[in-house]
């Protein structure tokens, strides 16, 4: 089928970078915002697979192994820290600390705010799980052992100091679509603890 010997990865590569200038079409063409493409690929390339596959999937997938590649989780982190930036002062920015689980089934993100210009350095601690638990407790309203996390799949965590994000060490947890719900209900969770009391109707 191909005469002039194009290998077939080489074939699969074009393939890709075609469909992808389709999809950057499309959107173009009916204004969707970043959220809105981070949603429709989201779906496509994890929600849907995982649906179909669910234990073969990209989306069933470590988002942390003995690799300790930390790029998904890069990328979730940055929207997440972007999503929380107007309510921050004008020289703060939101960092976080990358917790694993001492049996790496479980991942938790603790952001902070740091000065405006310090990068990221996001490398998996896995010696940190303890502490990070001791943390919950003091912050949660009900206190929350490992094997409750496992139980209830996400937990958030928002103080004066950080706001803590656990979750399944599975990527279809941690997607860009995700990042921003994460943020928002982090936010919302904020506004209700920082809430002045109300008087009951008498």
């Amino acid at each position: 089928m191909h005469l002039d010997g194009i290998p077939e990865k080489q074939i699969e590569a074009q393939r890709c970078e075609w469909e992808n200038e389709l999809d950057e079409a499309v959107f173009d063409l009916y204004g969707f915002s970043n959220a809105e493409r981070d949603l429709i690929r989201d779906c496509c390339e994890v929600t849907l697979p995982f649906f179909y596959q669910p234990y073969k999937s990209i989306g069933a997938m470590p988002v942390i192994d003995a690799s300790d590649n930390t790029e998904w989780l890069q990328q979730y982190a940055s929207i997440f820290a972007d999503c929380w930036q107007p309510y921050l002062s004008e020289n703060e920015v939101l960092r976080a600390d990358l917790h694993v689980g001492a049996s790496g089934n479980m991942v938790a993100l603790e952001f902070y705010a740091a000065d405006k210009g310090d990068k990221w350095a996001l490398r998996p601690q896995r010696d940190s799980w303890s502490l990070l638990l001791d943390e919950l407790n003091k912050n949660l309203q009900r206190p929350m052992g490992s094997s409750q996390i496992l139980l209830d799949g996400i937990v958030y965590a928002v103080s004066n100091d950080s706001i803590i994000v656990v979750k399944r060490n599975e990527k279809r947890f941690w997607t860009r679509s995700l990042a921003r719900e994460d943020a928002e209900a982090t936010l919302c969770k904020r506004m209700v603890e920082t809430m002045p009391p109300t008087r009951g109707v008498e």
